[in-house]
């Protein structure tokens, strides 16, 4: 049944406000399990949602909003404590919620989300007589909901602490990469400069470069079935934000959400990065990168909507990248960063619309070995 689209505005605008307060709540729910002021917090604003959905008819959105009600009742029951664990897959659940809003009431796609299997688990988890119990059934959970985790320790209070690329690791990419000449050597070590002189622009970007740096080369050392420049790879990574060097540093650092023309002017970074590059003859494979790394695989990325056969492998490399810092480190539109779970939950959410399946298979493998080897 289509949705009367002032209707439809309504409650997507409400949700947008109960998800900044769940996000919020959930996140400070995981430091004070005991709070049940905030629990009671978190039961209105699902239970507020829920009641939208049910206005609107969307039955399906209603039973997966019901069964995270449930398991939030439960913990107003004392039935078990909320651990991190457990807060941290509501969030995850309520990342889905909003994917599953857009699909309902604005037709927009979304990849790998199943929602039936999180609402069966979540009754299920709202069943559970003890925080013992509860535990057991969310590390099932985890276990069956990202199998490519697998005994990986995804811990939710771990966020990414790598230390980066430092400039003697860079120097030693540059010569284990192939054969370069001392021009590409000077020109590399310049653009690793920028990268630097950007990432002191914006308020949460210390470390930025680096850390994209060293998932970069080591997603490439994975990589059995696509041939990667990563010489090329390397000066894409220090320069794919180049252009934002000549946005102005409010717009940078807004703690706001962007407005529509905001959100424009921010677009334009990918076009002055290219045509920075693209004066350098040799390094014509990394303006490529450059000019693409916000393409998504189903077209409806920018600037130039471009869809995955059109794609270079390096640009669907930096798109995943860049995903995975924004949301596991802080922002300046946003007061809590992902945990490693979440962050990588919602980048295999989006295989196939925003990301390459490919790339998001070898990503999983290399966030598994990193936090087993303790670097996140």
């Amino acid at each position: 049944m289509a949705i009367d689209p002032e209707i439809a505005d309504d409650i997507i605008s409400s949700f947008d406000t109960h998800y900044d307060e769940l996000q919020h709540a959930l996140n400070r729910l995981g430091q004070t399990p005991d709070d049940a002021d905030l629990i009671n917090a978190i039961f209105r604003s699902m239970h507020t949602v829920k009641g939208n959905a049910a206005m609107a008819m969307i039955q399906p959105l209603v039973d997966f909003t019901h069964a995270l009600e449930e398991t939030i009742e439960a913990m107003r029951r004392e039935d078990f404590l909320p651990t991190e664990k457990i807060c941290d897959l509501l969030l995850v659940s309520t990342d889905h919620l909003r994917d599953l809003h857009h699909f309902y009431l604005f037709d927009k796609p979304f990849d790998t989300v199943d929602e039936t299997a999180f609402a069966t688990r979540f009754i299920d988890l709202s069943n559970s007589t003890s925080s013992e119990e509860a535990n057991t059934k969310t590390d099932v959970f985890h276990r069956e909901l990202y199998p490519d985790l697998d005994n990986a320790d995804m811990a939710t209070e771990n966020h990414t602490n790598l230390t980066g690329a430092n400039l003697a690791e860079h120097r030693h990419y540059i010569q284990c990469i192939g054969d370069n000449s001392d021009e590409q050597y000077k020109d590399l070590d310049y653009f690793r400069e920028l990268a630097l002189q950007v990432d002191r622009q914006n308020n949460f970007w210390h470390g930025r470069t680096d850390k994209q740096v060293y998932l970069a080369m080591n997603l490439c050392h994975l990589s059995t079935g696509k041939n990667i420049d990563a010489v090329q790879l390397l000066a894409a990574i220090y320069l794919h934000d180049i252009g934002m060097a000549f946005l102005p540093y409010e717009l940078v650092n807004k703690e706001a959400k962007l407005d529509t023309d905001e959100f424009s002017n921010l677009q334009q970074h990918v076009t002055w990065g290219h045509q920075f590059i693209s004066r350098m003859p040799m390094w014509s494979e990394a303006a490529t990168i450059v000019a693409q790394h916000h393409e998504k695989e189903n077209g409806t990325g920018y600037p130039n909507k471009l869809s995955s056969d059109e794609l270079c492998e390096g640009a669907k490399i930096v798109a995943i990248l860049d995903a995975f810092y924004a949301m596991t480190n802080l922002r300046s539109d946003r007061t809590h960063r992902r945990s490693v779970l979440r962050a990588v939950s919602e980048i295999n959410a989006c295989t196939g619309t925003q990301f390459n399946e490919y790339w998001v298979e070898l990503f999983n493998q290399l966030i598994k070995n990193e936090v087993r080897s303790g670097n996140i």
